[in-house]
């Protein structure tokens, strides 16, 4: 109803700031609505945000939070059976891991690719990061 629509147009809101690179302010509102969302709903949205509290993260240089924010969107959208969040969730995944080439990795990677030749998506819009390589994100496990 009425109430999903304007959570979903703050989460949106929220994904914005993240796009301009304004992790910092994201990260606490995407909290806030983590909790609303988790006991109020949609729960389709838990996906999204955290994606958003992930890319927050990360922008923050804290990989390992964002890493395990991105693993927890996966495990909700697959939960949701919500394709375009699972590859959405793929995707940011492998944009923590780009500096790695390990087998896990290129998995996910492969995964992405195929969700996303399913999906008809073509490309994601970029999310500006300060990648640290000395803060790697641990191995992806998928559910």
């Amino acid at each position: 109803g009425e109430q999903s629509s304007l959570a979903e147009a703050e989460a949106r809101a929220l994904e914005s700031l993240i796009r301009t690179g304004e992790g910092a302010d994201a990260l606490q509102q995407a909290q806030l609505m983590l909790d609303k969302v988790a006991h109020e709903g949609p729960v389709s949205l838990l996906p999204l945000l955290h994606r958003i509290r992930g890319w927050a993260l990360a922008q923050q240089g804290d990989l390992a939070g964002a890493n395990a924010a991105f693993t927890t969107s996966l495990q909700q959208a697959t939960e949701l059976r919500a394709r375009a969040d699972i590859a959405l969730a793929l995707d940011a995944l492998t944009k923590v891991a780009e500096d790695r080439a390990d087998d896990a990795a290129r998995e996910v990677a492969e995964e992405r690719d195929a969700m996303f030749g399913l999906l008809g998506i073509e490309s994601v819009p970029p999310v500006p990061l300060a990648l640290v390589p000395a803060q790697a994100a641990r191995p992806v496990a998928l559910v």
